[in-house]
C-alpha cells in the first residue's frame, strides 16, 4: 500500500497523466481505437448544451436567450455541416458528420457562449461533446439519431453541471480535434455516472485568453523619454 512517507516514483512532464491513467487502470481510454460502422450506422459528433439553473421543461412564448444565440449562429452551424437535433429553449442538441464536427464543435460552443453572454451574464452555458456510431431514422420532418453516444453526452453534461465546468469533451473526440485552434485542454477523469458506461477519460476545454500588455512603470517611461530624440518646435 502506498503512503505519504513512500510516494510512488513517476515521470515528469507530459507523460505524467499517462502514468496516472496506467496506475489506476484507465490507460486503455487514452488509446486511439478504430470504429467500424455496421449497416445503417454512421459516426457523428454530438454537442449538448444547457443553461445553468434553468429546467429543460420551462416553456415561454418568447424565445429564450439561448434560442436567440442559436439563431445568430445558425448560418455558421449549417455552413459547417451542422444540424440542430433538438431545441427546447434552455437545452440544445447539435450534431455534425465526424470529420466536420471535429473542426466545428468547439468553436461553435464558444460562439454560442459569447452571444449568450451579450444578453445575460447571470446564466452559464454548460456543454458536453463526444463522437460515436449512431443509427439515423426519419421522424416526420426531422432526423432522429439513436446510439450510446447520445446517452453518454447527456451523462457528461450532468457531470459538467455538477462540477461547474464550461465544456467537457470525450477522449475519443479529443484525439480527432484540430489542435492548432486557440483552446486549452485539461484532463478530467469522471467516475460512476449512473446509467452510463463510465469511468471515462474526459477533457475540460477553455479558450486561451490573449496576453494583456503590461503597462510600463514610471522609471521605464522616464528612461524611454530620455532615449527618444527631441523634436524641433513647429
Amino acid at each position: 500500500m502506498l503512503s505519504a512517507a513512500t510516494p510512488p516514483t513517476r515521470p515528469n512532464g507530459p507523460s505524467l497523466w499517462k502514468w496516472f491513467l496506467r496506475s489506476v487502470g484507465l490507460e486503455a481510454w487514452f488509446q486511439k481505437t478504430s470504429v467500424t460502422a455496421q449497416d445503417g450506422q454512421e459516426e457523428r459528433v454530438f454537442l449538448r448544451l444547457a443553461l445553468s439553473g434553468v429546467s429543460s421543461s420551462a416553456k415561454s412564448p418568447d424565445p429564450t436567450p439561448l434560442t436567440e444565440a442559436l439563431n445568430e449562429c445558425m448560418a455558421a452551424i449549417r455552413a459547417g455541416g451542422g444540424q440542430v437535433v433538438s431545441n427546447q429553449g434552455t437545452n440544445l442538441l447539435l450534431t455534425w458528420p465526424v470529420e466536420l464536427g471535429a473542426r466545428q464543435v468547439v468553436p461553435i460552443y464558444f460562439q454560442l457562449r459569447e452571444r449568450l453572454q451579450r444578453r445575460t451574464r447571470q446564466q452559464e452555458l454548460f456543454a458536453a461533446a463526444s463522437l460515436g456510431l449512431v443509427t439515423t431514422r426519419h421522424r416526420r420532418a426531422r432526423l432522429d439519431y439513436q446510439g450510446e453516444v447520445v446517452k453518454h453526452v447527456a451523462g457528461m453534461l450532468r457531470e459538467n453541471q455538477q462540477l461547474g465546468h464550461d465544456l467537457l469533451i470525450s477522449a475519443a473526440l479529443y484525439h480527432r480535434l484540430d489542435q492548432t485552434l486557440p483552446y486549452q485542454y485539461e484532463l478530467h477523469v469522471g467516475f460512476d455516472l449512473p446509467g452510463h458506461r463510465y469511468p471515462a477519460t474526459l477533457f475540460r476545454v477553455t479558450a486561451e485568453s490573449p496576453a494583456e500588455p503590461t503597462q510600463p512603470s514610471f522609471p521605464e517611461l522616464a528612461a524611454t523619454a530620455e532615449k527618444a530624440p527631441s523634436l524641433p518646435y513647429l
